[in-house]
């Protein structure tokens, strides 16, 4: 079991890596339209067309996601009402979106370092701590007895097979940051886009790995009020924090709503960039509209 978990983190690795390195070695061109990334790379018009606005779709539903993860994250560590999590989360990445591509930037390249290297000391000192306990979260995980499950309630899991789980990993990483990825290479030398590919997507998935061996290793630990365990919370690094030291979770869930928050931007920006120019009163509008709409759907109806 451990071995095919290896491979499954492997997989996910080597996938994600090739996804992001495709994208942003495409050639820089300045008059290429990020949400046309489709239609320039896929052969048949048509199918890029459909992979364009699928893609687009696809993205606009996954922000709703993320301000249902905002408001988790702030109830499950504050005890806040769901909708204070949510509000934040939309009008800071309003503010960012309408600032453009840059501000985007910006604000990707202060959070995301500070997130990765986090997860990768709790990954590391969990595992460390913990390692010991891998083979019996597997376990755990194979025969079905998770602390606190009720009747059929049992582990989300993203495919039935960790091929296919590699393989939606990936895939979310191509439809997500396809366009953003495609403007970032049009406006950046191919020397600090092979620095940021490298070092960027290895130190990600290296998180991951170290955060999903944590994870299991400590699949049945329950939060501070036991409501929760690792294998069904929200947000089971939090879990993993306090465990480390008791402070440390309310830091760190500052840490991933600054991570969700910089996982909504370019999911904003993509649909609002692909029906108005940037910078235009016509895309501030259509970012607002479609954030209110986010915050709505996210809040209210089951995603």
């Amino acid at each position: 079991m451990v071995l095919k978990d290896f491979w499954l983190c492997l997989f996910s690795l080597l996938l994600s890596f090739t996804t992001i390195t495709t994208l942003l070695r495409l050639e820089p061109k300045k008059n290429l339209k990020s949400q046309m990334i489709f239609t320039n790379i896929t052969v048949e018009k048509y199918v890029g067309t459909f992979c364009d606005y699928y893609s687009t779709i696809f993205c606009y539903m996954s922000f709703w996601v993320m301000v249902g993860g905002a408001a988790s994250t702030l109830n499950q560590e504050y005890n806040l009402p769901l909708w204070v999590g949510a509000v934040i989360l939309v009008v800071i990445t309003t503010i960012t979106v309408i600032g453009g591509l840059n501000s985007l930037v910006d604000a990707i390249g202060i959070v995301g370092p500070i997130i990765v290297i986090l997860c990768i000391a709790i990954g590391v000192l969990t595992v460390i701590r913990d390692g010991d306990n891998i083979q019996a979260g597997l376990d755990v995980i194979a025969n079905g007895t998770f602390e606190g499950a009720k009747d059929g309630e049992t582990i989300k899991n993203a495919g039935s097979t960790w091929l296919a789980s590699g393989l939606s990993y990936a895939g979310f990483v191509l439809l997500w940051f396809a366009s953003f990825t495609a403007a970032l290479g049009a406006k950046n030398t191919k020397k600090n886009l092979n620095y940021g590919i490298v070092g960027g997507t290895l130190a990600v998935c290296i998180a991951i790995i170290l955060v999903s061996f944590a994870q299991i290793s400590n699949i049945n630990t329950p939060s501070a009020d036991g409501s929760v365990y690792v294998w069904n919370a929200a947000i089971p690094n939090l879990i993993l924090a306090m465990k480390i030291w008791k402070p440390f979770s309310s830091i760190f869930a500052v840490v991933v709503f600054a991570g969700i928050y910089t996982t909504a931007v370019p999911l904003l920006y993509n649909p609002a960039s692909r029906f108005a120019k940037e910078g235009t009163s016509q895309f501030k509008i259509l970012t607002v509209v479609l954030a209110v709409v986010g915050l709505v759907v996210g809040l209210f109806l089951p995603i």
